[in-house]
């Protein structure tokens, strides 16, 4: 099976919706009729790109055209190649080409496996031990470590201190007072005999780093930075200071308005850049005349344009309730319009704009007068919902009539 890519088309005057890539095959895509996918719109070169499918991926060339190629907000070097990712879209003047599916060859093929043999339980037997001398092994080489080194740690005291000696009375002998002794020194310790004090050096065993030991995390230092400040766009029109944005579909270097000229302007640079100031001009008013027809049809119109749609034939289209019942309302104007004044006319406006069938009863007794119930809840009952009830009955019922309006 051929793999191939298949990728949706988006823009005005299309015969197709999708298109296939082979791989191998070039496609390529133009204005002319001999391209793969024709292109008629003069945003687009007559050899506009190609696109190709390999084993590396899809990828997308720009072939030199004058209003260039634009994937995502990139727009597209000449003769440069670009691989698409599933999703991403190509913009080629009014038209998009979106990837919607890639089978190519470039994922990687399974590998084979080597064949595996029993083991028997004394091998397991004799690994589990092997593995066990090992770890003993460990274990005792840290506990080696882990006993200071002998050094001298005992220290060397000079002498033995020795007791001091206790001080003797002088002995009381009677003498004549004529005679006196005099009085014998106490014995001191000489200063060299005092106690010395022994100072040993305790060296610190050094720290043991298991090889699988892991440091706790720190977890401030783990918490992620804050994302940096985004930056200000630069507008469209600057004064200087900046460069201003491109705009999609608009080249950048020079105007595609040169195809309409002779081939000898196309050699001026200045030429190039003097139209494109009046080409970036004129482009967006002609996107909005290509496109008027999408302003007129009630799925894709501004929610502004709804309440204008509905006074064209006089159908109120209140601008309180939600945009998608808006919609239904203005795709349903004309029948609207086609049946007004009858019951059925009536009936479905007031479920169009309050999102509940109504219930409305002709009394037998009082002839020409109609009951109209609205089931809303007791929340719903609003002075805001009876105007505007009233208001929808109102331009329903004919003028000979009356009614009574109940809000449940």
């Amino acid at each position: 099976m051929a793999e191939n890519a298949i990728l949706r088309l988006a823009g005005p005057d299309l015969q197709q919706e999708s298109i296939e890539v082979i791989e191998g095959v070039i496609f390529k895509i133009g204005r002319l009729e001999s391209n793969d996918l024709p292109l008629k719109h003069q945003k687009v070169s007559r050899f506009h790109a190609e696109l190709e499918l390999t084993r590396d991926g899809l990828s997308v060339k720009d072939l030199g055209s004058s209003n260039g190629t634009i994937v995502g907000s990139d727009q597209l070097e000449p003769e440069v190649v670009r691989f698409l990712e599933v999703g991403e879209s190509v913009v080629i003047g009014p038209f998009t080409l979106t990837v919607d599916k890639i089978n190519s060859t470039s994922q990687a093929e399974p590998q084979e496996l080597p064949p595996t043999r029993a083991v028997s339980i004394e091998e397991v037997e004799q690994a589990v031990k092997e593995e066990a001398e090992k770890v003993r092994k460990t274990e005792k080489l840290e506990e080696q470590d882990l006993k200071p080194p002998k050094e001298a740690a005992e220290a060397k005291v000079d002498k033995k201190p020795e007791p001091e000696v206790e001080e003797k009375p002088a002995a009381k002998v009677e003498i004549e007072p004529e005679k006196t002794a005099p009085p014998k020194k106490a014995k001191t310790t000489p200063e060299s005999k005092k106690d010395v004090v022994a100072v040993i050096d305790v060296v610190e065993p050094p720290e043991i780093v298991h090889p699988d030991y892991r440091p706790p995390r720190d977890i401030e230092k783990y918490i992620p930075p804050e994302p940096p400040a985004v930056p200000p766009r630069v507008p469209l029109y600057t004064n200087g200071n900046g460069l201003p944005e491109p705009i999609q579909g608009i080249p950048l270097e020079k105007s595609s308005w040169l195809e309409y000229l002779p081939p000898i302007y196309g050699e001026d640079y200045f030429t190039g850049r003097f139209l494109l100031i009046f080409e970036s001009i004129e482009a967006p008013l002609e996107w909005l005349l290509d496109g008027f027809d999408y302003y007129l049809n009630a799925r894709f119109a501004p929610p502004e344009w709804l309440q204008w749609f509905g006074s064209w034939v006089d159908i109120l289209v209140p601008a309180t309730i939600p945009v998608e019942r808006q919609r239904l309302i203005v795709m349903e104007m004309a029948q609207l319009f086609k049946t007004r004044g009858t019951l059925k006319s009536l009936r479905r406006h007031l479920e169009l704009v309050f999102d509940t069938e109504p219930s409305i009863k002709e009394p037998e007794k009082n002839p020409y007068t109609f009951e109209v119930e609205l089931k809303l809840g007791k929340e719903g009952d609003t002075e805001a919902n009876q105007r505007l009830a009233k208001r929808i009955i109102e331009a329903h019922r004919p003028a000979y009539t009356d009614y009574t309006l109940k809000i449940k």
